[in-house]
């Protein structure tokens, strides 16, 4: 292998828009490499950087985050900025997160206090008992182990705690007593809860049943293949396999799949189980709920990705699900299990023309569902056998979650948030109708942003389609195209960008910036039709919406080219790595986290083949040309001025492999005429998200900040 790795020995200074002089970045010599798919020849230049097991790679890998660690924090507001959003977070009052409450009324919650590393585990029995501490990872568990996962026992009387260490995302699960305190012996090992499913308790709390992953080193060639649901006995400590390609035969499993059950709810005499991917729409099978814990389990089909079911709730016999089958913004239907007849449902809740059905939840007094309007605009409705009565929320929403305990309970809350409102909690008053708050913590505050607007227009996009596009600043700015933009977009897997009051919009609309959010095709705003008109070989509308926004923004005089942050993340790499590609003169710099930069790598990537259900496959050649297109890394173009790239990653990500940025900074870096930075940080303990210290989340949204206030020569943080 032909690998050259040059030290930085010396500084080139180099002077950018904003004259501030940095080291020239680490160098890695291009081996090109040439594949050939349906008579097209694809030259990679540096294919070497996907070997993660060199040495090579991995001090290259150090160099690129040196490097850019050492230019970001030599800005002289880099420490000031730092010590500003740490003393802010420390002064943050607490709050419960991952709530539980379970059907007999225990509050189960992680809450994490000033000046602490680690999110501590507590309980109480009733709400308005004190608050126990049960967990505290610091102290009782291994060093630098989170609690990234939590689930209680039908009863309260047990938890499954999931324990994670340096932002990695695959869990040891432990059983805790609840009554004692104390952690039973015995774990279960490998779990990916929060991506696959979750955990289910057997309805006698006897066990629980969760996706195991055999293979979780990101370096091995089985790397998240062959996944299967095991059973896990508390008292035999013994683990079981209920689900998988080798258990379940009758069951087509590929060894990309993940196989997933959902035991939920304890009224059911059912047991659903998918053959799960990224894929919206599953294959569904279903069985007796009393054969899970004997293992004498008989798989029978209930229905495939056809009926394009995304979401659903068993009770007793009936089954309700959510359907995007003939209904391209969702409508609610319910059918007999003991007869199951998908082509004959009881439609309870119809299409909505101009909105989204997003949710829904059965109670013992109605169904409850929400809908949202291009994504942002959240409303909730009761039905009943004799009326639908919208409910009337104590302040307006852009998203609204709901949680029931099923049809046996009076018994619903309410999760509301939006871009200047973080998360209001409710309980839904039956008697009066109405909605309560309901607080956790005697001191909890939910924060919210005064004196910003927030604009939530559509605007066309190069085929004239209208794309939602949110707009967020301080009351009674000037548009005079002189404020700085940060503008950020998604668009996969029919995910929204829900509403949501990020630290990041706090902070950059309190430096007069403009917070824009680009609602791009790929997503769910506008249902599934939104979804597929970005998905495989319609892609390129992502970008070209994401394009058409930026545009917008420029038109009304919001902004200027030279001061505008394009960001994204994960599969929204493919969004903002196009963008720059395709329009590096419309953006002063780029932010792209643990961002998919090189498609028609995908299937060498761990969730690869997972992921051609998305964007594609290189086995088929229209699909194969659409990768070619939204390939953000082959886009790349020699002696072109691109914008400044601040670009992340984690070594152990099981999403996004670590070589696509890496390669993508690289061949960048090489590339670029513009004399801006190009920078990779590089987290080498942490993977995709999640699980990073209270540290570790400052120092990234300090980068950030400085890097976007910096780049958009914001007058605070010019370089002369």
């Amino acid at each position: 292998m032909r690998l050259f790795y040059l030290a930085i020995l010396f500084l080139v200074t180099i002077y950018g828009c904003n004259k501030a002089p940095h080291a020239a970045p680490p160098v890695f010599l291009p081996t090109p490499v040439t594949d050939t798919f349906f008579e097209t020849s694809i030259v990679d230049p540096y294919r070497d950087l996907e070997n993660l097991t060199d040495s090579t790679v991995i001090s290259f890998l150090h160099a690129q985050n040196d490097y850019a660690q050492q230019l970001l924090q030599q800005h002289p507001q880099h420490a000031i900025l730092l010590d500003t959003i740490s003393e802010h977070s420390k002064n943050t009052a607490p709050y419960a997160s991952r709530l539980k409450v379970t059907r007999n009324g225990a509050y189960f919650y992680l809450k994490r206090i000033p000046n602490q590393s680690y999110a501590n585990l507590y309980y109480r029995p009733t709400k308005e008992s004190e608050e126990v501490l049960l967990l505290n990872p610091t102290t009782q568990t291994p060093e630098n182990s989170t609690i990234d996962y939590i689930r209680p026992s039908r009863d309260s009387s047990k938890i499954i705690i999931g324990l994670t260490s340096e932002g990695k995302e695959f869990c040891k699960l432990i059983v805790m007593d609840v009554r004692t305190r104390t952690i039973l012996p015995g774990s279960a090992p490998h779990a990916l809860p929060n991506s696959l499913g979750g955990v289910d308790w057997l309805p006698d709390n006897s066990g629980f049943v969760y996706t195991y992953l055999p293979v979780i080193d990101p370096t091995k060639s089985k790397y998240l293949f062959d996944s299967k649901v095991m059973h896990y006995d508390i008292v035999s400590r013994k683990l079981t396999d209920i689900l998988s390609k080798a258990h379940t035969p009758s069951i087509p499993f590929n060894k990309e799949d993940f196989p997933l059950i959902y035991l939920d709810s304890d009224s059911s005499l059912y047991t659903l189980a998918e053959n799960a991917g990224v894929s919206r729409y599953r294959d569904t099978y279903y069985t007796t709920t009393k054969s899970i814990a004997s293992h004498q389990i008989d798989w029978k089909p209930l229905f495939t990705k056809e009926e394009q079911i995304i979401q659903f709730e068993i009770e007793n016999n009936t089954l309700y699900y959510r359907t995007s089958k003939n209904a391209s913004n969702f409508k609610i239907c319910k059918i007999d299990l003991t007869a199951p007849d998908f082509e004959n449902p009881t439609v309870l809740v119809p299409e909505i023309a101009d909105a989204t059905i997003t949710d829904f939840a059965v109670t013992q007094k109605g169904l409850f569902y929400v809908t949202t309007k291009n994504g942002v605009a959240a409303k909730l409705f009761w039905h009943t056998d004799q009326r639908v009565k919208e409910v009337v929320l104590p302040n307006a929403a852009g998203f609204i979650g709901l949680i029931s305990h099923g049809i046996k309970y009076s018994s619903l809350r309410v999760r509301t948030r939006g871009w200047t409102q973080d998360f209001m909690r409710y309980q839904f008053d039956f008697e009066n109708e109405r909605l309560v708050v309901e607080k956790i913590l005697p001191n909890e505050e939910t924060k919210s942003l005064d004196n910003v607007v927030v604009r939530e227009i559509e605007i066309p996009s190069h085929d004239g389609t209208m794309v939602p596009l949110s707009i967020i600043h301080r009351q009674g700015i000037t548009l005079d195209s002189n404020h700085s933009v940060f503008i950020t977009g998604y668009g996969a897997y029919g995910r929204s960008r829900i509403p949501y009051l990020n630290k990041k919009i706090e902070h950059w609309v309190a430096r007069d910036g403009v917070y824009a959010i680009a609602h791009v095709r790929g997503g769910g705003e506008k249902g599934d039709s939104w979804h597929k008109g970005g998905q495989k070989l319609n892609k390129p509308n992502s970008w070209k919406d994401f394009i058409a926004c930026t545009q917008y923004l420029i038109d009304k005089q919001y902004t200027k080219p030279s001061r505008i942050v394009a960001q994204g993340g994960s599969a929204g790499g493919i969004t903002i790595g196009k963008a720059i590609t395709e329009r590096p003169d419309l953006f002063a710099a780029a932010i792209i986290d643990v961002g998919s930069l090189n498609t028609l790598r995908l299937h060498e990537s761990p969730n690869g083949l997972n992921n051609a259900k998305e964007f594609g496959s290189i086995k088929d050649s229209l699909e194969f040309k659409a990768l070619q297109k939204m390939d953000a890394y082959h886009s790349i173009r020699p002696n072109t001025s691109y914008p400044a790239i601040l670009l992340t990653t984690g070594v152990n990500d099981p999403r996004v492999a670590a070589w696509q940025p890496t390669k993508f900074a690289a061949r960048m870096q090489a590339a670029t005429t513009s004399n801006k930075p190009v920078l990779l940080t590089v987290d080498f303990k942490g993977g995709h998200s999640g699980g990073a210290t209270a540290s570790k989340r400052n120092l990234a949204l300090t980068n950030d900040l400085l890097f976007s206030l910096w780049q958009t020569s914001h007058p605070d943080y010019r370089m002369e």
